[in-house]
């Protein structure tokens, strides 16, 4: 469909008002990533998708130098804390997986398929292996989209701020501010010229909102889990029309 004047004109001024800060994005590229490591050792997921993404483009630069920052800050962790750190790390581990298959995790303010399904009356042994099939989907397709040659920036971005939600079974309401940042990616990348698309992007942008206004009502997962797997359909759906455009034309 194409968009009217008004819906064009109202896409190009929020384009434009997001796109100013591309220049420092792809200053400060390396250095992002760089400063990822910092998230490593709090989340395998995060850091198998922001390793995943950078290294399937291409990019091994960037995933040798986040894979330095990880060590550097596990081998600063070691040297003041000692090799006991280790120890308590991997106890903790062993501690939240084993919460995990209990009541005890608030499961209401969750947003991950993980959660939606013990929600719905799910035990551990279904709705982990069901989480563990979205993590390698994600996975699979930062993979697929960061490799295309075809496939924006914006949309590798985008692609990969929503996968990494979803890669977790343990992820709460207030980590769907990373659809903030997927969204303006998304809008750099021409997305949102017609009503139907400024209005996924409004789902994306407010996501964080319902989360905290409804919470105890309305469990996040109900709406996140949802609303991240499209747009992850969406991303890739946008990542192979650009990568086969040249071939059509």
């Amino acid at each position: 469909m194409t968009p009217s004047p008004a819906d064009a004109a109202l896409s190009a001024r929020i384009e434009a008002a997001f796109g100013t800060a591309a220049p420092l994005i792809r200053r400060f590229a390396l250095l992002a990533f760089a400063l990822m490591a910092f998230a490593f050792l709090a989340n395998t997921a995060r850091m198998v998708m922001e390793i995943n993404a950078p290294a399937c483009g291409g990019h091994w630069r960037t995933a040798l130098w986040a894979c330095i920052g990880a060590g550097v800050i596990a081998a600063l962790s070691t040297a003041v804390m000692g090799l006991g750190y280790w120890d308590q790390f991997f106890a903790m581990l062993r501690f939240m997986s084993e919460l995990m298959q209990t009541e005890i995790v608030r499961f209401e303010r969750m947003m991950t398929w993980y959660a939606l399904l013990r929600l719905g009356g799910a035990g551990h042994d279904l709705a982990m292996p069901v989480q563990l099939a979205v993590t390698a989907a994600a996975a699979a397709s930062v993979a697929w989209v960061w490799s295309r040659r075809g496939a924006s920036a914006d949309i590798k971005a985008a692609t990969l701020c929503i996968a990494i939600p979803l890669a977790t079974p343990y992820a709460y309401h207030y980590e769907m501010t990373l659809t903030l940042v997927a969204a303006l990616f998304l809008v750099r990348d021409g997305f949102g010229a017609t009503r139907g698309e400024r209005l996924w992007l409004l789902a994306l942008w407010l996501g964080p909102v319902p989360g905290l206004a409804l919470l105890g009502h309305l469990p996040p997962a109900l709406y996140a889990a949802p609303l991240l797997t499209a747009t992850l359909a969406l991303c890739l759906a946008r990542a192979r029309r650009r990568d086969t455009a040249p071939a059509q034309g």
